[in-house]
């Protein structure tokens, strides 16, 4: 758990009050950000990283990973076919199901990922406190607070991730449309 300053407890208490109200970015939050980003330079940052790590939920963008102009050539070598075979939309689709599955199953080194961290507020109530995290630059982006994890989830899937959880509801046209 963190340790929180507590002139920051009161902030975190209208925070977590609004997050059960239903506000994802209620006035006072951004003195919650500034204060976890200003410790990503000093040894509290490990503690707040155990924090996040516990809940971490690999995350792909889609339309950014999937630009790297897949095409029959790629799938003929990916699986061994000669020009003759026949390549029907089926493979193309999933081919691409396989490269999404590889990024947010862990085995990519690409490490986007989606956390939560709870926050305890007055009388008992709690809220989540949502990021994505890029380990590329090591940068966070704040999702928002919800008293609800599939709210926040979401909001992610509305900045254009997807979870595992999403793979197996993809269509088939919308993947092929990154299929040259």
């Amino acid at each position: 758990m963190i340790d929180f300053p507590e002139d920051l407890k009161p902030a975190i208490n209208r925070v977590v009050e609004a997050a059960n109200l239903g506000e994802m970015n209620p006035k006072g939050i951004e003195n919650l950000y500034e204060w976890l980003l200003d410790k990503q330079d000093d040894d509290e940052w490990n503690n707040i990283q155990g924090e996040l790590g516990s809940s971490a939920l690999e995350i792909v963008h889609v339309e950014n990973r999937l630009d790297d102009n897949y095409d029959d050539d790629l799938l003929r070598d990916y699986c061994d076919l000669g020009d003759d075979d026949k390549i029907t939309d089926e493979m193309r689709f999933e081919f691409l199901v396989g490269e999404l599955k590889s990024l947010v199953d862990g085995s990519s080194d690409d490490g986007i990922s989606f956390h939560t961290m709870v926050l305890n507020g007055k009388n008992n109530q709690t809220a989540l406190l949502g990021c994505v995290y890029y380990c590329d630059n090591y940068s966070t982006e704040w999702v928002g607070v919800s008293s609800n994890l599939d709210k926040l989830k979401d909001e992610v899937r509305r900045w254009g991730y997807i979870f595992e959880e999403d793979i197996p509801n993809l269509k088939v046209l919308d993947l092929l449309k990154y299929w040259e």
